[in-house]
C-alpha cells in the first residue's frame, strides 16, 4: 500500500514538473515575441536558450530560437560576430573598385522567372539554396575575390553563405537585406561611391561602365 502510494506521489510530481516546463517555455516564447519587436534580439537570444536547456526537445521552442537568432545574427547590434554578410555600401564600393565577384541568387526557378539579376559587371548566377552546396564548384569560386549570394530579404542568402563557409569556401559572403536592399541601390550610390574612392586614392580613374 506504501509502496503504491509512493508511486502515486511520484507520478504526480514529475507530471506537475512537466507542466511547469511546458509552461515555462510557453512563457519564453510569449515573451520573445515582445522582446523581437522591440529589436531587443540579443536578449531574446539568451532567454529562449536558457528555456532550451529545460526543454531540449520542445519544437516550438526550437523555432522561436532559431528566429530570434537569425535577427541577431543580421542585425547591426551582432558587428562582432563571424558571420559573413556583404553589407551594401561595401559592395557597391567593391564593384567601383573593379573587384571580380560572383553574384549568386539562391531562389527557387520559379521565384528567377520573375526578376533575375543580370549584369555587364558582375557575373551572375542562379544556382537555388538547395543546390548551392552541390553546384557551387561549377563557377570555380577560387577565381572570384568575392562570391555573394542573395534571395529575397536574407535570410536565405545567410544560411546559404553560412553552409558554405564551414565547407571551406572562405570568399563567400551573403547580401544582407537581400534582392530588397539591392534594389534600392540607384546609379546615384555607385557615383557618389566612385567619388569617394577617387578622393581616397583607391582608384585612378572612373569605371569604364560609368561613363
Amino acid at each position: 500500500m506504501r509502496r503504491k502510494r509512493w508511486l502515486l506521489g511520484s507520478l504526480v510530481f514529475f507530471f506537475l514538473f512537466s507542466l511547469s516546463l511546458v509552461a515555462g517555455a510557453g512563457d519564453a516564447i510569449e515573451k520573445s515575441k515582445g522582446l523581437l519587436k522591440e529589436g531587443r534580439y540579443e536578449e531574446t537570444v539568451v532567454l529562449l536558450k536558457k528555456q532550451l536547456v529545460k526543454n531540449p526537445h520542445d519544437e516550438k521552442l526550437w523555432k522561436a530560437y532559431n528566429e530570434a537568432l537569425f535577427k541577431y545574427l543580421l542585425s547591426e547590434k551582432s558587428s562582432e560576430t563571424p558571420w559573413p554578410r556583404m553589407r551594401p555600401p561595401q559592395f557597391v564600393k567593391l564593384v567601383v573598385m573593379g573587384k571580380k565577384i560572383a553574384f549568386i541568387d539562391a531562389r527557387s526557378p520559379m521565384e528567377t522567372s520573375i526578376w533575375y539579376p543580370i549584369s555587364k559587371v558582375l557575373d551572375t548566377y542562379t544556382i537555388p539554396l538547395q543546390d548551392l552546396p552541390a553546384r557551387l564548384t561549377s563557377i570555380h569560386p577560387e577565381r572570384y575575390d568575392y562570391v555573394v549570394i542573395t534571395c529575397p530579404t536574407g535570410p536565405r542568402a545567410a544560411a546559404a553563405a553560412f553552409v558554405l563557409r564551414i565547407m571551406g569556401f572562405k570568399n563567400v559572403y551573403f547580401f544582407r537585406g537581400g534582392n530588397k536592399a539591392l534594389g534600392s541601390l540607384t546609379g546615384t550610390a555607385y557615383r557618389k561611391a566612385a567619388k569617394q574612392l577617387l578622393k581616397e586614392g583607391k582608384i585612378k580613374r572612373l569605371p569604364s561602365w560609368m561613363k
